[in-house]
């Protein structure tokens, strides 16, 4: 017998409304408080969306972001919970994604190597897992996209531009990516490629 799990990956696509509350934010049509409402109703649909298809584990859809590692999630994470029987899943941008800031020419000053650089990424990592399990957090996704898009020729360029061979990249990432999860014996992590 064959056992299939299916989950969401973490982001849906933003309802039509959404997209133009976030336009309407911005030039100061709309209050916070009046955004907030509607982010709350697309994070609402998205859950129900998923548990009326016998998802077991949901996503909040990433509607509160920006981009999938724009803003850390415990917030985010409470509210999901709040709203579903289901396991909510979280998800969190692997660290070596975070190489897209960092560059040896302008920060140097505060890091001086790509590596010191990812060391405290890790940390806040780390310590937003921890506080996601204060908050009830059992699954976490790790996302980590560009593992895949080191396949390409451009892409991988500017990665071994940051300072990284190709096996750097792959071995250390995989070490970071490790490092986040370690220590978390109750939390099942899953990770995004």
């Amino acid at each position: 017998m064959i056992t299939i799990h299916a989950d969401v990956v973490g982001s849906l696509l933003r309802p039509p409304e959404l997209l133009a509350a976030q336009q309407q934010l911005a030039v100061g049509a709309i209050t916070a408080a009046e955004f907030k409402l509607i982010e709350d109703r697309a994070v609402d649909d998205a859950v129900a969306l998923q548990e009326s298809v016998g998802l077991k584990i949901v996503t909040d859809g990433e509607m509160r972001r920006q981009s999938f590692q724009s803003q850390m999630t415990a917030a985010e994470f409470s509210y999901l919970k709040s709203k579903t029987n289901q396991i909510p899943k979280i998800t969190l941008p692997s660290p070596g994604l975070w190489a897209n800031f960092w560059s040896a020419r302008h920060s140097k000053a505060a890091y001086p190597t790509l590596d010191s650089f990812l060391a405290d990424i890790v940390q806040i990592l780390r310590d937003e897992v921890k506080e996601l399990v204060r908050l009830g957090a059992s699954y976490v996704q790790i996302d980590a996209p560009h593992y895949g898009l080191l396949l390409d020729p451009n892409t991988r360029g500017f990665y071994e531009g940051q300072g990284w061979s190709l096996d750097r990249w792959l071995g250390r990432g995989l070490e970071l990516d490790n490092a986040v999860m370690d220590g978390f014996p109750d939390v099942t992590f899953g990770f995004h490629i």
